[in-house]
């Protein structure tokens, strides 16, 4: 099929007002008990109803930023940042992006703005990433392991959120050159996230570029 061919995605939520973000300041952290909930299924939109529970607290920072009401244009693609067995479409075979991998390159290369998710699962192990899409080339980036508790834990697993972080993304060209990528090695490389950002420093959440 040309990859010409295939849909748009619906263009992204703008930013919402700067009373959106103040009206996240008054949302509680997520309780750090074995509450499935905790999960935050919103942020990352991952398929979570099938894991066991989980125990962990959702930072302030990550709430904030899902306060700005970005929009999710796309569906969660593989992270394929971390390699294992459990590979992603691309390393198991796939002669090229599927639906998901295709929406996020397409969105990129927009400008636009949106809350993209990626999520790698192998078993007892995940790790989730959420980056928002500023515009002006700037985005937020936040990524989030699940591993399983030790003997201490009351859940199954737990979850630990990295630093959040403002990265600048590459110019519009190198993902509208992704899109038209056809070689196997070249695709698993545009969608290998490190190559998607020029440079990432531990930042404050904010709503705008």
């Amino acid at each position: 099929m040309d990859r010409r061919a295939r849909r748009r995605p619906a263009a992204a939520s703008a930013a919402s007002s700067l009373l959106a973000l103040v009206t996240g300041l008054f949302i509680q952290l997520s309780a750090g008990g074995c509450d499935e909930s905790s999960l935050r299924a919103d942020l990352y939109d991952s398929d979570v109803d099938n894991r066991p529970p989980v125990c962990g607290q959702t930072p302030n920072e990550v709430i904030l930023m899902d306060a700005c009401g970005l929009g999710a244009p796309c569906p969660s693609a593989h992270f394929y940042r971390r390699q294992s067995r459990c590979g992603g479409p691309l390393e198991q075979g796939e002669e090229d992006y599927d639906a998901a991998e295709f929406c996020v390159l397409q969105h990129l290369a927009s400008g636009g703005h949106g809350r993209l998710s990626l999520n790698w699962e192998c078993e007892d192990r995940a790790e989730d990433a959420a980056i928002y899409a500023l515009g002006d080339g700037e985005a937020m980036l936040v990524t989030r392991v699940t591993s399983p508790c030790g003997d201490t834990c009351a859940c199954e697993q737990e979850f630990r959120y990295r630093a959040l972080e403002r990265c600048t993304l590459r110019d519009l060209e190198f993902f509208a050159d992704c899109l038209e990528a056809t070689a196997p090695g070249d695709q698993l490389a545009c969608m290998d996230i490190d190559n998607w950002f020029t440079g990432c420093s531990v930042a404050e959440p904010t709503c705008i570029p």
